[in-house]
């Protein structure tokens, strides 16, 4: 069944691959008669019908995974997150979800679920980036205001030579366990 999703797996994740879908293996898929009954049982509430439906849906999700393989975000992790929106999505099943939309409804929903783990783990990448930015400017101005004096600075000192606000200098020291060059560390 799988391909290692075009070499964007590490070699762990394609042994979490090969289990996971010898695990899905086991799972037999159910017709579509069985697929509307199922789902008729689990609008009013029919927890082994939704069990049922979950178990079928996971194929799908590993399906929807393969879009989003290599996008920063281990397999692991969004095999999870889409076996917890299928919890989710036939836990609280919309009244507008009938035999006929079922599966392009499930799909719709895991894709909406990994495009927002795509963008948190894009927005978290960019605020790391910033902090990794302004740790060096720190660490570039300890270096050279220190050189210039022949002493480690203070955080105050740097601060008012360099407009950097005392907090940003402060986190960059935290950033490095105290280890910026030509920097004091806090007392």
């Amino acid at each position: 069944m799988s391909d290692n999703f075009n070499g964007l797996l590490s070699e762990e994740e394609a042994s979490f691959l090969a289990m996971y879908e010898e695990d899905l293996e086991a799972i037999p898929a159910l017709s579509a008669k069985d697929r509307e009954k199922y789902l008729e049982k689990a609008k009013k509430g029919n927890d082994d019908a939704r069990g049922l439906l979950i178990q079928d849906f996971m194929h799908t999700a590993l399906d929807v995974t393969h879009m989003y393989a290599g996008q920063g975000i281990l397999l692991q992790d969004l095999i999870g997150e889409g076996n917890l929106a299928l919890v989710s999505f036939f836990k609280d099943i919309p009244g507008d979800v009938t035999a006929e939309n079922l599966e392009a409804r499930v799909t719709e929903n895991l894709v909406g679920v990994y495009d927002e783990m795509i963008k948190a783990a894009s927005d978290e990448e960019k605020e790391q980036a910033k902090i990794i930015k302004k740790t060096e400017q720190v660490a570039k101005a300890a270096k050279a205001m220190s050189t210039e004096l022949g002493r480690k600075v203070t955080v105050d000192e740097l601060h008012e030579k360099t407009k950097i606000s005392k907090k940003q200098i402060t986190d960059a020291l935290k950033n490095t366990a105290n280890k910026i060059e030509g920097l004091k560390a806090s007392e």
